[in-house]
């Protein structure tokens, strides 16, 4: 296999700590991070592979967040939202809260359940059935051991 670069154009917001996830249409949405300083960005961008009538790559923002993070997780969900998990704010706090991003809006909204415990660094996988299981990571004691599943009809 050869590795191939190709220049792609330029994020609006340079950050560290995003989540990324692909969506139906082909794009993806990066979500969230922090700045050299640590604040973390509320603002989220999607990236077309064809963007626009010339053909041609790069990224556009979309809506905010609800809550600025880091560290957190985007898992696209089989009706076609992103479910946004967890992460860090900009004081370093652990959070526990979940925003849904509809791409045919391009709006986030907070979802009607969270996580039992605030995480960050966590996994997100779909299994089968659609639920998202989300493992691992760390939380204000320390490394964690537990996982959570989130079924998506019930947000």
């Amino acid at each position: 296999m050869q590795k191939i670069n190709v220049s792609v154009g330029t994020m609006e917001t340079t950050r560290t700590g995003a989540a990324a996830a692909r969506l139906a249409n082909g794009g993806v949405l990066v979500s969230g991070g922090k700045n050299a300083s640590g604040g973390t960005f509320a603002s989220a961008e999607l990236y077309s592979a064809v963007n626009g009538s010339g053909g041609s790559r790069g990224f556009a923002a979309t809506g905010n967040l609800v809550t600025g993070r880091s560290g957190h997780t985007a898992t696209p969900l089989p009706n076609g939202l992103v479910l946004i998990v967890g992460g860090l704010d900009s004081s370093g706090n652990y959070l526990s809260s979940a925003e849904i991003y509809d791409p045919a809006t391009g709006q986030f909204t907070t979802a009607s359940v969270g996580l039992d415990a605030g995480r960050a660094g966590h996994t997100a996988t779909l299994p089968s059935d659609g639920s998202v299981l989300i493992a691992g990571g760390t939380g204000s004691d320390g490394a964690l051991n537990t996982a959570e599943l989130y079924v998506p009809y019930t947000s």
